[in-house]
């Protein structure tokens, strides 16, 4: 479950399953949602089309919301948290049980209960009590995500979401690769496009010498890799050591006899490596 609590919360709303799992609560919480006022451009903005069946759910959540103000977290979805089926939680549902409380009731005075719930009672006990000590210990995380407004504003974290989406479609292009890591070392580990390129190059190989392994003049060479690593992040490991390489006219043998760095960062750190 991405968000539980959101999700929870929406569920008891009545926003559908299917709605829920197109939200992506990195960038939108239940705050957002429960007050926002034009429910329509936001769903589109969050997730790319429209649907007026999604905002139809949306607006009927914030008037019962806004008119019950409901104990959200009482509610019987949020045995989800600790483990419950759907089908347990349909279960109950289907007799009448609405809230965590009631069933707690209905436990204490040994109450009649659905069929799915008497396959494991012991267990599904057990649930009910882990709720309850998951809702005392994340108190604070459930005030924050139900009535606390978010300390970034949504248009910025929309904007965050969009440059992101954008990052990853260059990357996508270019390498292949949805997320760069944040070291040299561990990028130049996974299956990139040209990656034979950039290895080479950085093991110390001439553009003349990788030109001709692979039927490619040696200013297209250079080309390549110029704009590989234009694309690419200032990587942690390169970052470290690029004042000292940059400022100092350090050579191979002393930066791996004084520094923790490798080849490669060295060799990427030079302004040769393109050249």
């Amino acid at each position: 479950m991405k968000n539980p609590i959101m999700c929870c919360a929406l569920a008891t709303l009545g926003v559908s399953q299917g709605k829920i799992d197109k939200l992506d609560p990195t960038t939108c919480h239940f705050y957002d949602l429960i007050n926002e006022q034009h429910v329509a451009l936001l769903w589109e903005q969050l997730v790319g089309r429209k649907s007026a069946q999604a905002v139809s759910q949306i607006e009927a959540a914030q008037v019962n919301w806004r008119q019950n103000h409901p104990d959200l977290a009482d509610s019987l979805y949020f045995l989800a948290i600790v483990g419950a089926s759907d089908k347990l939680i349909r279960s109950l549902q289907r007799n009448g049980v609405r809230t965590v409380s009631q069933l707690d009731d209905m436990i204490r005075q040994q109450m009649k209960m659905p069929i799915d719930w008497r396959k494991n009672p012991t267990e599904n006990a057990a649930l009910v009590q882990a709720y309850f000590d998951w809702k005392v210990t994340n108190q604070s995380e459930l005030q924050r995500e139900l009535e606390t407004k978010p300390e970034v504003d949504l248009s910025v974290r929309l904007a965050q979401a969009a440059n992101q989406q954008r990052t990853a479609a260059r990357l996508q292009k270019w390498f292949g690769v949805e997320k760069i890591p944040k070291t040299l070392m561990a990028f130049l580990t996974l299956d990139f496009k040209k990656k034979d390129l950039l290895v080479s190059r950085l093991s110390g190989k001439t553009l003349q010498e990788i030109g001709d392994e692979h039927g490619l003049t040696r200013e297209r060479v250079r080309q390549i890799i110029a704009k590989m690593v234009q694309q690419l992040p200032l990587f942690d490991d390169v970052e470290k050591y690029h004042k000292l390489v940059l400022t100092y006219d350090i050579q191979l043998d002393q930066f791996l006899n004084y520094t923790q760095g490798t080849e490669e960062i060295y060799t990427y750190l030079t302004p040769e490596l393109s050249n």
